[in-house]
């Protein structure tokens, strides 16, 4: 829940509204590259990529006037910044949250209409839905996804909460994992090793939980 209260927050922001103004303006593929070059020059300290911690991940969290005050925020918050923006912008992109086997945890965004992946501020990658560490290791073990205003926690994966109705979450990874025909598992994890399921049992897991799911909501 944490992860759509740091991108509710930064809707407030004018920063937002003044990168998502930029994607508007210059248009395509080149508004998007062009609005990281400008938070970057703010939210990173070597232009290449944000990525900053103050205190332990996770212990507290930023939104994005702290991003460019004191160029701070781990993946979380740096793709619950952009997918703000490119919300406001009206592009369509999707939010996703994943570790590796071997352990490595990553929040990024992905846009359909230009096939690309956008993480710590940058484009990182094209043609790929999952993203990929520097030393080669696979984030597939699904752990959270978010579409718009929408989002569902699904690890452990007999576990789900969020927005998102079962049945969305459902078409929605089903898309993701159409794109590429990348390969996407469910996960547990039980002590240091984790316990990953085939994608299709994944699916009837969250299926399941269209009888019992109830929304969370912040009250």
């Amino acid at each position: 829940m944490l992860k759509e209260v740091i991108k509710d927050g930064d809707y407030l922001s004018p920063i937002t509204a003044y990168l998502s103004a930029i994607v508007i303006t210059k248009g395509e593929l080149n508004g998007i590259k062009d609005m990281c070059k400008e938070y970057l020059s703010y939210a990173s300290t070597n232009g290449r990529y944000a990525h900053g911690h103050l205190w332990k991940c996770s212990m507290v969290e930023y939104l994005i006037e702290d991003s460019y005050r004191a160029k701070t925020g781990h993946c979380v918050v740096q793709a619950a910044n952009l997918m703000a923006v490119l919300n406001l912008a009206g592009v369509e992109c999707y939010r996703l949250s994943a570790v590796s086997v071997q352990d490595i945890g990553h929040d990024w965004l992905y846009v359909p209409e230009y096939d690309i992946i956008l993480s710590n501020g940058n484009i990182d990658r094209f043609n790929k839905v999952l993203w990929v560490s520097k030393s080669g290791a696979e984030t597939n073990v699904i752990r959270f996804i978010s579409y718009k205003d929408i989002w569902s926690q699904m690890m452990p994966y007999d576990y789900y909460a969020g927005t998102m109705p079962p049945e969305k979450a459902v078409e929605v990874l089903k898309y993701l994992k159409g794109l590429h025909n990348e390969t996407v598992y469910g996960g547990k994890r039980i002590g240091k090793e984790w316990i990953t399921i085939p994608f299709d049992k994944l699916i009837k897991n969250i299926e399941s939980k269209k009888y019992t799911w109830i929304s969370l909501t912040l009250s």
